[in-house]
């Protein structure tokens, strides 16, 4: 079992998802450090507005849905729609999945993920993760 550890700074949100599951799902542990430093694509309007439309579907505060407002957690779920969760397969993957919000461990990164930058990505828009949570209603 390999330790991987992704720095999301200006990673794609989606991207670095589909490569942190599919690491999950070969046995790897997972670390990924500056969650809230990570990009969504899209422009703020159009992600704000589909935010606040999942926001405004919810029933009741004790029964959910549920949506999170913590970019570690944010991204945890986001994770964790890419892998088969209700099975024990999926369900061990994801314990081994560590996501924080910031790197104030002081852990390099040791793995490059190739076409997830934003750099890379010059005719895409992008809004960073904890811009929209601040907007939302996330804590400071």
């Amino acid at each position: 079992m390999e330790k991987i550890i992704i720095d999301a700074e200006g990673l794609l949100l989606g991207r670095m998802g589909t490569y942190a599951a599919k690491q999950l799902l070969l046995g790897n542990e997972v670390i990924i450090v500056n969650a809230g430093r990570v990009s969504m694509s899209g422009t703020k309007r159009d992600i704000l507005s589909r935010e606040k439309a999942k926001a405004a579907r919810g029933t009741t505060i004790n029964q959910g849905p549920f949506y999170y407002r913590n970019p570690a957690t944010y991204v945890k779920r986001t994770v964790r729609g890419m892998l088969p969760s209700k099975k024990s397969r999926g369900e061990e993957a994801l314990k081994r999945l560590r996501v924080y919000t910031s790197n104030t461990q002081g852990l390099k990164a040791n793995v490059k993920i190739e076409n997830a930058s934003v750099e890379k990505l010059p005719n895409i828009k992008f809004v960073e993760l904890s811009k929209i949570l601040n907007i939302i209603g996330a804590q400071k």
